[in-house]
């Protein structure tokens, strides 16, 4: 049993004193420092976060915006983030649905947040999916904030271990070989990017992290699975790969009448 909220019992390894020490609220005091001046005079009403991992800044979050809802796939991580909200006595609103489909056209989340925000909480793959539909929560003037992997997108002055990864994604996966520019999906998603650049920040992730985020389900699978016939003809350490990060700002626009939209809104 990891916990059970009526009877109060709780497996110590996600208590509020591991997780405080696994996730130290010094930490991510300035989580929201990259978006400083695009966050100056937004409404802070509702907040949207979502991840596929734990993530412990809605402790932050709640500071500025008055009602946050936290958006994982994970079904595991949904309960932990809410028992988290429990123990940290914050009122936060928590879902789990699986990012696929019209299972993302959850009801009531048209233009219902002032900020979206995810720092490596969005898989390459669902960013190009999914990022219509999450553009769509934002509210005319809204603001979209993705702290992603530098090397997703920015290709010069790579590091070793980024040089690694993307060589071998470019080998195994087709959907890093022809990808989209990202500024097409953003523009017919009826919003603008405000900065797009590498920030001073890096994140500690391992192999199986990375290969998540990264959609490189070939080498996210064989590290599940122990595949050593795979594993072993790979360069990319087990853990602690120092990744670099990115920082995407997006602000959603308001709409255009036109006449063929005329009778759309």
């Amino acid at each position: 049993m990891i916990f059970d909220l009526e009877k109060g019992s709780i497996n110590e390894n996600y208590s509020y004193e591991t997780i405080n020490k696994l996730y130290p609220p010094a930490s991510y005091q300035d989580i929201l420092a990259p978006f400083k001046e695009p966050l100056d005079g937004l409404k802070s009403d509702k907040y949207l976060e979502i991840s596929h991992f734990f993530s412990p800044y809605f402790n932050r979050l709640l500071d500025f915006f008055n009602e946050g809802y936290f958006l994982s796939d994970d079904p595991f991580v949904s309960g932990l983030v809410y028992l988290q909200s429990v123990l940290n006595k914050k009122n936060l609103n928590v879902l789990n649905f699986k990012f696929n489909g019209k299972k993302l056209d959850l009801q009531g989340f048209a233009e219902k947040f002032d900020f979206v925000f995810s720092r490596l909480g969005v898989s390459f793959q669902d960013l190009y999916a999914h990022l219509a539909k999450f553009i769509s929560y934002l509210s005319v003037g809204g603001i979209l904030a993705f702290i992603i992997p530098s090397f997703w997108f920015f290709r010069e002055d790579l590091t070793d271990i980024e040089k690694e990864i993307l060589a071998y994604a470019k080998r195994n996966d087709k959907k890093w070989l022809f990808v989209e520019p990202i500024e097409n999906a953003i523009r017919d998603a009826g919003a603008e990017i405000v900065s797009f650049q590498k920030i001073n920040e890096r994140q500690k992730l391992s192999r199986v992290e990375i290969s998540y985020l990264s959609s490189m389900d070939k080498l996210f699978n064989a590290d599940l699975q122990n595949n050593i016939a795979i594993l072993e003809t790979i360069d990319i350490p087990k853990t602690d790969l120092d990744i670099p990060l990115s920082a995407l700002v997006v602000r959603k626009k308001s709409k255009t009448i036109t006449k063929d939209n005329l009778f759309s809104f």
